[in-house]
Protein backbone atom coordinates (compact mmCIF):
# COMPACT_ATOMS: atom_id res chain seq x y z
CA UNK A 1 0.00 0.00 0.00
CA UNK A 2 2.78 2.66 1.06
CA UNK A 3 4.83 1.71 -2.30
CA UNK A 4 1.26 2.10 -4.05
CA UNK A 5 0.92 6.05 -3.16
CA UNK A 6 4.86 6.12 -3.24
CA UNK A 7 4.26 5.59 -7.15
CA UNK A 8 0.61 7.72 -7.56
CA UNK A 9 2.50 10.59 -5.45
CA UNK A 10 5.32 10.45 -8.13
CA UNK A 11 3.16 9.99 -11.07
CA UNK A 12 0.93 13.09 -9.65
CA UNK A 13 4.68 15.43 -9.40
CA UNK A 14 5.67 14.44 -12.86
CA UNK A 15 2.13 15.32 -14.84
CA UNK A 16 2.18 18.45 -13.06
CA UNK A 17 6.32 19.39 -14.03
CA UNK A 18 5.07 18.27 -17.63
CA UNK A 19 1.81 20.65 -17.43
CA UNK A 20 3.91 23.07 -15.93
CA UNK A 21 6.46 23.63 -18.62
CA UNK A 22 3.66 22.84 -21.03
CA UNK A 23 2.10 26.59 -20.01
CA UNK A 24 5.37 28.49 -19.57
CA UNK A 25 6.08 27.50 -22.98
CA UNK A 26 2.81 28.83 -24.75
CA UNK A 27 3.09 32.00 -22.63
CA UNK A 28 6.80 32.87 -23.91
CA UNK A 29 5.20 32.10 -27.19
CA UNK A 30 2.65 34.76 -27.35
CA UNK A 31 4.83 37.53 -28.41
CA UNK A 32 3.21 39.62 -25.41
CA UNK A 33 5.25 41.43 -23.33
CA UNK A 34 4.61 39.41 -19.53
CA UNK A 35 5.73 40.86 -15.83
CA UNK A 36 4.79 40.12 -12.62
CA UNK A 37 1.52 42.26 -11.80
CA UNK A 38 2.24 46.06 -10.47
CA UNK A 39 1.61 46.84 -6.64
CA UNK A 40 -2.37 48.72 -7.17
CA UNK A 41 -3.38 52.34 -6.59
CA UNK A 42 -6.38 52.73 -4.45
CA UNK A 43 -8.71 55.29 -5.31
CA UNK A 44 -11.32 57.20 -2.82
CA UNK A 45 -12.77 60.77 -2.30
CA UNK A 46 -15.82 62.65 -2.97
CA UNK A 47 -17.58 62.45 -6.04
CA UNK A 48 -19.49 64.79 -7.74
CA UNK A 49 -22.09 64.87 -9.99
CA UNK A 50 -22.62 68.15 -12.31
CA UNK A 51 -21.63 69.84 -8.94
CA UNK A 52 -23.97 67.72 -6.77
CA UNK A 53 -23.21 64.85 -4.17
CA UNK A 54 -23.27 61.29 -6.04
CA UNK A 55 -25.89 59.42 -4.75
CA UNK A 56 -25.15 55.98 -2.61
CA UNK A 57 -25.20 53.14 -4.57
CA UNK A 58 -23.90 53.95 -8.24
CA UNK A 59 -21.39 51.59 -9.56
CA UNK A 60 -18.09 52.72 -10.21
CA UNK A 61 -15.12 51.82 -11.30
CA UNK A 62 -11.75 52.35 -13.86
CA UNK A 63 -9.77 51.73 -16.61
CA UNK A 64 -6.17 51.40 -17.68
CA UNK A 65 -5.10 50.18 -20.94
CA UNK A 66 -7.53 47.13 -21.98
CA UNK A 67 -8.46 46.12 -18.28
CA UNK A 68 -10.44 47.26 -15.69
CA UNK A 69 -10.97 47.70 -11.60
CA UNK A 70 -13.55 45.54 -10.03
CA UNK A 71 -16.96 47.56 -9.59
CA UNK A 72 -17.18 49.24 -6.13
CA UNK A 73 -20.75 51.64 -5.29
CA UNK A 74 -20.88 54.88 -4.19
CA UNK A 75 -21.80 56.13 -1.08
CA UNK A 76 -23.81 59.75 -0.72
CA UNK A 77 -21.31 62.03 -1.71
CA UNK A 78 -17.92 59.74 -1.80
CA UNK A 79 -16.40 56.65 -3.31
CA UNK A 80 -13.94 54.17 -1.91
CA UNK A 81 -11.67 51.04 -2.53
CA UNK A 82 -11.83 51.53 -6.75
CA UNK A 83 -8.58 49.44 -6.83
CA UNK A 84 -6.96 48.55 -10.26
CA UNK A 85 -2.98 47.90 -11.11
CA UNK A 86 -0.89 47.45 -14.08
CA UNK A 87 -1.09 44.13 -15.79
CA UNK A 88 1.89 44.59 -17.90
CA UNK A 89 5.27 47.01 -18.22
CA UNK A 90 3.65 48.80 -21.24
CA UNK A 91 0.69 50.19 -18.20
CA UNK A 92 3.00 52.37 -16.44
CA UNK A 93 2.63 55.90 -17.45
CA UNK A 94 -0.94 55.39 -18.99
CA UNK A 95 -3.90 57.20 -18.00
CA UNK A 96 -6.40 55.31 -15.32
CA UNK A 97 -9.48 56.63 -16.07
CA UNK A 98 -12.56 56.72 -13.98
CA UNK A 99 -16.21 55.59 -14.66
CA UNK A 100 -19.97 55.52 -13.39
CA UNK A 101 -22.49 53.29 -14.78
CA UNK A 102 -22.18 49.47 -16.20
CA UNK A 103 -19.36 48.72 -17.67
CA UNK A 104 -20.78 46.65 -20.32
CA UNK A 105 -23.74 49.23 -20.98
CA UNK A 106 -23.67 53.12 -20.79
CA UNK A 107 -21.33 54.24 -18.36
CA UNK A 108 -20.32 57.96 -18.04
CA UNK A 109 -16.80 58.93 -17.33
CA UNK A 110 -15.23 61.55 -15.09
CA UNK A 111 -12.98 65.07 -15.94
CA UNK A 112 -10.34 63.70 -14.29
CA UNK A 113 -7.24 61.04 -14.99
CA UNK A 114 -4.64 59.68 -12.94
CA UNK A 115 -1.04 58.67 -14.65
CA UNK A 116 -0.29 54.96 -13.22
CA UNK A 117 3.67 54.85 -11.41
CA UNK A 118 5.58 51.89 -10.62
CA UNK A 119 5.66 51.67 -6.99
CA UNK A 120 7.20 49.11 -4.50
CA UNK A 121 3.95 49.22 -1.99
CA UNK A 122 0.00 49.57 -2.86
CA UNK A 123 -0.31 53.19 -3.13
CA UNK A 124 -3.50 54.71 -1.38
CA UNK A 125 -5.04 57.66 -3.40
CA UNK A 126 -7.33 60.41 -2.19
CA UNK A 127 -8.85 62.15 -6.09
CA UNK A 128 -11.55 63.81 -6.00
CA UNK A 129 -14.12 62.88 -8.99
CA UNK A 130 -16.06 65.12 -11.01
CA UNK A 131 -18.98 63.49 -13.79
CA UNK A 132 -21.01 65.90 -16.12
CA UNK A 133 -24.08 63.45 -15.31
CA UNK A 134 -25.80 60.15 -14.39
CA UNK A 135 -25.56 57.04 -16.76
Amino acid sequence: MIMYKKILLISAFIIINISCNNNENSIQNTGEELSPPGWPVIFQGFARINGNDIPAGIPIYAKLGDHRSLIAETQSGTYMNVVIGAKKDSDYGKFITFHIGSPDKKSIQAKEKYKMIESDKPIPINLDLNFPKLP
